[in-house]
C-alpha cells in the first residue's frame, strides 16, 4: 500500500486545480462511494490508509503514487499507472498528472482481447427451481469492434458471489447471502458460454438491451473493470448489493449522469435495473430476445400433427429407432427433446441416450430439407420492465362471520399469485414479510391477522413430454380460523409437491400434497403436525382479470384425525385497473369435519397499490 501524499503533493494539488476535485462525482464513482464510504473491500484498491472513507486522502495518495517511478502495488506488482488505468486517465484530463504514460503490456493485452465498442445489458428470466434466482439475473455483454462478427463471440461480464462450496448448507447459504458473508467479483467469459448456461442449462429466456453508450465511455468502463479485477472485491448481499445493483453502479462509470442505483426501498431487484435504464430517454437503442431451450422444444411441438407427436413419443420411449424415422420435423423435435432432457436433469447424453441422439443427428443430416423455422415472437407483456412494483399496500373491508371489518395489508416483496404477472413467471408466487391487520368498528378493536415470513409457489404445467413437479413452501404467524377460538394465532411452516396441468394457455389446474407443523398455546400439547391436500384452479382472461378457486383439506396426525380435520375453500378474483393498481375480492370458508355447521367465513374487497 502507498502511504498518503506528502505536503508537496498537497501543495501541487492546490496550485494546479480546484481543491474540490476529491468531491467530483466521477471521482467518487471510481471509488464506489455510497453514503460516505466505499463499497470496495480489497486493501489494494486504496492507496491511502483511510482511502475507503476519505476521498481527498485517496486523491492525494493516488497523485503521489503516479509520480513515483518505483511504486509497485497489488498482486500483479505493477506500477500504479498500469493498475489504475481510469484514475490515471481522469486525473490526466483534469491536469493533475504531468508524467508521460508508461506502457502497460498486461492491460493492453487484456483490453485487446475484449475489443469492445458498445454495451448490451442482458436480463435473464427467473429460474424457478432456485429460490435465489427467482427474481431473474442481469449481466452485460461487451460487443466487439469487428464488422459482421457473431455476437456469441463477444465477452460477457457478470457480477456474482464467490461460493467455494458447490453444495452449501442452505441455512449457511441464506445467512451469508443476507448478511454479506460472500465476496462479490466481476468475471469475464465468452458470451456463448453465458447463453449456454442460461438458455440451455437452465431454460431461461434472455432479453438483450443495446445501450446508447459512446465507444469512449465503454473504454472508461473497461479501464475501471481492470482496476477492480486487479485490486479488490465487494461484499455480496442478496437483498441490495447484488448482481444488478453493482452492475448499475459500474455502468454509471461509463455514463456518469445516469442514476441506476438510487431506489426508495431496502432491496434491489434485477428488474429494477431494466426499469431504470428504460426510464432514461434514448438509453436503449434496440431490444433482442433469445428464447430458452424449453421454449424452442415447445415451439417445435406446435409444428407437429397428432400423428407426428405419436411418432415422437415412440422415439422417446424407444419403441422406434431414429434411423427408421423419415419425418424431418419429428427428428428435429426429438433432438430438441433429448437436449432439453439432458440439461434439465443435469446429466450428459451417454449410453443409449447418446447413441439415440447421435443416430438422430445422422438421420437428420442425411436429409436435404432445411429445418422448419421456429417462430417464437417477443411478447410485449413478458418484458421485465412491464412487471409491477414489488411492494404492496391495500385497504379494504368486508365481513368476518357476521361482523363488519376494515382490513389493511402491507407486503415488502415481491409477487403474489393473484397479482398481474406481466413481466414475471405465470402464476408464480414469491412473497416475503407480509402483514395483515383488521379493525372491527363495532368493538373498536385492532387485530393482527397474519405476519407471513415467506411463501414460495412454483408451478410447472405437465405435458406428455415433461413431468416436472410443482412445489410450494413457506410459513409464518397467522390467525386460527378453523377453530372456535376468536383471537387465537399460530406459528407454522408447510411445504408440498404436486402436479400442474395447463387446461389452456391461461387456465391451469394444480393438485398438491404436503405436510405441515404448527405451534400455538391454543392447541392440545401446543403442537399440530400432519398432512394436507389441495386442488386449485387458476386463470387469467383478457389480460385484466384473474381468478383462483381452491379447496384444501388438512389433518393433525398427533391426535384423533376425525376431530382435527379442517377444510378450507377459497374463491379469489382480481381486476387489474392499471399495472400497479388492482381491485381484489377474496372469499374464504373454513369448517371442521363432524361440525359442518360450525364454520367460519370471511369476505374482503380491497384496493391495492404496488410500488
Amino acid at each position: 500500500m502507498i502511504m498518503a501524499a506528502s505536503s508537496e503533493a498537497a501543495l501541487y494539488l492546490s496550485q494546479n486545480l480546484s481543491p474540490n476535485l476529491y468531491s467530483d462525482p466521477y471521482w467518487l464513482k471510481l471509488l464506489h462511494f455510497k453514503k460516505g464510504r466505499s463499497l470496495a473491500k480489497g486493501k489494494d484498491f486504496f492507496l491511502a490508509p483511510q482511502g475507503n472513507v476519505d476521498p481527498q486522502a485517496e486523491l492525494e495518495a493516488t497523485v503521489k503514487a503516479f509520480n513515483d517511478p518505483q511504486a509497485k502495488i497489488g498482486t500483479l506488482k505493477l506500477h500504479p499507472q498500469c493498475i489504475f488505468i481510469e484514475r490515471y486517465r481522469f486525473l490526466k484530463e483534469k491536469g493533475v498528472i504531468e508524467t508521460t504514460p508508461i506502457v502497460c503490456k498486461d492491460f493492453d493485452f487484456w483490453k485487446k482481447g475484449i475489443n469492445a465498442k458498445s454495451l448490451t445489458l442482458v436480463f435473464s428470466t427467473a429460474f424457478p427451481n432456485d429460490p435465489s434466482s427467482m427474481f431473474g439475473h442481469t449481466f452485460i455483454r461487451f460487443n466487439q469492434n469487428v464488422e459482421g462478427k457473431n455476437d456469441l463471440l463477444d465477452y460477457g461480464a457478470n457480477y456474482s458471489a464467490y461460493i467455494e462450496d458447490p453444495n452449501p448448507n442452505p441455512f449457511v447459504y441464506a445467512y451469508k447471502g443476507i448478511f454479506g458473508g460472500y465476496r462479490g467479483f466481476f468475471g469475464f467469459s465468452p458470451y456463448y458460454m453465458k447463453v449456454n448456461e442460461y438458455i440451455n442449462n437452465e431454460s431461461r429466456d434472455l432479453y438483450e438491451y443495446d445501450l446508447n453508450i459512446p465507444p469512449e465511455n465503454v473504454e472508461r468502463l473497461i479501464n475501471h473493470l481492470w482496476e477492480v479485477y486487479a485490486t479488490t472485491y465487494f461484499n455480496y448481499y442478496f437483498v441490495d448489493e447484488n448482481c444488478s445493483y453493482m452492475l448499475g453502479d459500474f455502468i454509471e462509470v461509463a455514463m456518469s449522469k445516469w442514476d441506476l442505483t438510487t431506489i426508495a426501498r431496502p432491496f434491489y431487484l434485477p428488474s429494477d435495473l431494466i426499469k431504470k435504464v428504460m426510464s432514461i430517454p434514448q438509453a436503449v437503442t434496440d431490444l433482442h430476445y433469445r428464447p430458452s431451450l424449453k421454449r424452442k422444444f415447445t415451439a417445435s411441438l406446435s409444428l407437429l400433427s397428432l400423428e407426428q407427436k405419436k411418432e415422437l413419443k415412440d422415439l422417446i420411449e424407444e419403441k422406434k429407432f431414429p434411423r427408421d424415422e423419415k419425418n424431418d420435423q419429428v427428428l428435429d423435435s426429438f433432438l430438441y427433446f433429448k437436449e432439453y432432457e439432458s440439461r434439465k436433469n443435469k446429466v450428459n447424453l451417454q449410453g443409449k441416450n447418446q447413441g439415440a441422439f447421435r443416430e438422430a443427428l445422422m438421420a437428420r443430416a442425411s436429409s436435404k430439407e432445411k429445418s422448419a423455422e421456429l417462430v417464437i415472437p417477443l411478447k410485449e407483456e413478458n418484458r421485465p420492465e412491464r412487471s409491477h412494483g414489488p411492494q404492496r399496500v391495500s385497504l379494504g373491508g368486508g365481513f368476518d362471520k357476521n361482523q363488519a371489518i376494515m382490513k389493511g395489508t402491507y407486503r415488502l416483496g415481491s409477487h403474489n399469485q393473484m397479482a398481474n404477472d406481466d413481466g414475471l413467471e405465470k402464476f408464480s408466487h414469491f412473497e416475503f414479510l407480509s402483514l395483515a391487520t383488521s379493525y372491527a368498528p363495532k368493538g373498536k378493536k385492532f387485530k393482527l391477522e397474519e405476519a407471513q415470513l415467506i411463501r414460495l409457489i412454483s408451478l410447472f404445467p405437465q405435458d406428455e413430454f415433461d413431468s416436472r413437479l410443482s412445489w410450494t413452501a413457506g410459513g409464518g404467524f397467522e390467525k386460527i380460523r378453523e377453530d372456535s377460538c376468536q383471537d387465537c394465532h399460530r406459528f407454522g411452516f408447510d411445504g408440498g409437491l404436486g402436479k400442474t396441468f395447463a387446461l389452456t394457455e391461461n387456465h391451469w389446474a394444480t393438485l398438491m400434497l404436503g405436510n405441515f407443523a404448527e405451534y400455538s398455546t391454543h392447541f392440545d400439547k401446543n403442537l399440530r403436525m400432519g398432512i394436507w391436500g389441495q386442488l386449485q384452479f387458476l386463470g387469467k382472461t383478457h389480460s385484466i382479470y384473474k381468478y383462483k378457486v381452491a379447496s384444501k383439506i388438512k389433518t393433525d396426525v398427533l391426535t384423533k384425525w376425525k376431530t382435527h380435520y379442517s377444510w378450507e375453500n377459497t374463491f379469489c378474483q382480481t381486476l387489474f385497473l392499471k399495472n400497479n393498481i388492482e381491485l381484489r375480492m377474496d372469499s374464504k370458508w373454513w369448517s371442521r369435519l363432524g361440525a359442518m355447521t360450525q364454520n367460519t367465513y370471511e369476505h374482503n374487497l380491497e384496493l391495492a397499490y404496488y410500488f
